[in-house]
């Protein structure tokens, strides 16, 4: 981590039939996965390289919807991708689950990869999701990707999205301007990071607001954009912090933390919307900011997309045939 690429995944487990368009995996060591879902991946209207994907499945309602009750081994999650006339192969992915995971009861996370090599502007391609159940015989995990790909990835217009870089010193990271409303504090780097070694903290005090922004120039009007960043939120949080995308001049703001995305405190979660820039507009802005709350509020790894693309689910749910 509809137009947003974070969905939930709902199988029919007792459906036997399998797809014509991909034969089941078959790894070379002989494992065995019980389940699959298929994917499709629609690109916009722009070419892409390398492109990042977020997903989010929620393994506990997909199995409940069928009756059925088991505690999910994160590590059989595979990403196999179905080129037509090849064998299928697994790709890297990332597979980070929630906060308040729970292999039986809330077995959920965000699955995540990169759209390796180019793709056509409106072309489609086919992933499936393979899992299976600890009942079922554990797994050894698959191959991993290192987040950092997702983050300094040249499609983001983001250029110092992990708030690593700080060349003049001044405890700003570059590129973001703080502001202050009232007398709270300005914002920061900080040492506590969700990768890497640095984030954005926002703090304010009692009765006061304070925020950051980044202004992103030469945007295309009219077209679409995706931010996401991981949040963390420190304190009693009485007030909800905001993380925001906006269009200066146009009068348009939408929030991409809820109360809904945002974890626990002491957790880090990942939210993101996707929204159009108005007619008019070129430049675009993330602010992240606490309005007369005295917590702080962290933001990291963040990103910003144009024309991201679209998933659906394609064709029913599979399980290994007898």
């Amino acid at each position: 981590m509809g137009h947003r690429l974070t969905i939930t995944l709902v199988l029919f487990l007792p459906v036997m039939a399998i797809g014509q368009d991909c034969p089941w995996w078959e790894p070379p060591d002989g494992t065995v996965f019980n389940y699959r879902v298929k994917a499709e991946v629609t690109n916009g209207s722009v070419a892409k390289e390398d492109y990042p994907v977020w997903l989010d499945i929620h393994f506990t309602n997909i199995l409940l919807s069928t009756g059925i009750v088991g505690a999910l081994d994160t590590a059989s999650v595979r990403l196999i991708e179905c080129v037509e006339g090849q064998d299928p192969f697994p790709r890297p992915c990332l597979f980070e689950v929630c906060a308040d995971f729970r292999k039986v009861a809330e077995a959920r996370g965000t699955l995540a990869w990169l759209m390796e090599g180019p793709t056509a502007p409106e072309q489609s391609r086919t992933w499936y999701v393979y899992f299976d159940l600890e009942e079922n015989g554990l797994k050894s995990p698959g191959p991993a990707l290192d987040g950092a790909l997702l983050i300094q990835n040249a499609n983001n217009l983001v250029a110092n999205p992990s708030f690593e870089v700080d060349e003049d010193g001044d405890g700003m990271p570059d590129g973001w301007d703080g502001f202050v409303m009232g007398i709270g504090v300005d914002s920061r780097a900080c040492s506590l990071a969700h990768w890497g070694e640095r984030s954005l903290i926002v703090t304010a005090s009692p009765g006061d607001s304070a925020g950051a922004a980044l202004l992103l120039p030469g945007i295309v009007s009219g077209g679409l954009y995706k931010a996401g960043a991981y949040l963390r939120v420190e304190g009693p949080a009485p007030e909800e912090p905001k993380a925001v995308i906006a269009f200066p001049g146009a009068g348009r703001a939408v929030r991409f933390s809820t109360e809904a995305s945002l974890p626990a405190p002491g957790m880090w979660g990942r939210s993101d919307v996707v929204v159009p820039a108005p007619t008019g507009t070129d430049t675009l802005a993330i602010i992240a900011w606490l309005e007369a709350s005295p917590d702080t509020l962290l933001l990291d790894d963040l990103v910003v997309l144009y024309s991201p693309p679209t998933v659906q689910l394609a064709g029913s749910a599979e399980s290994l045939p007898p």
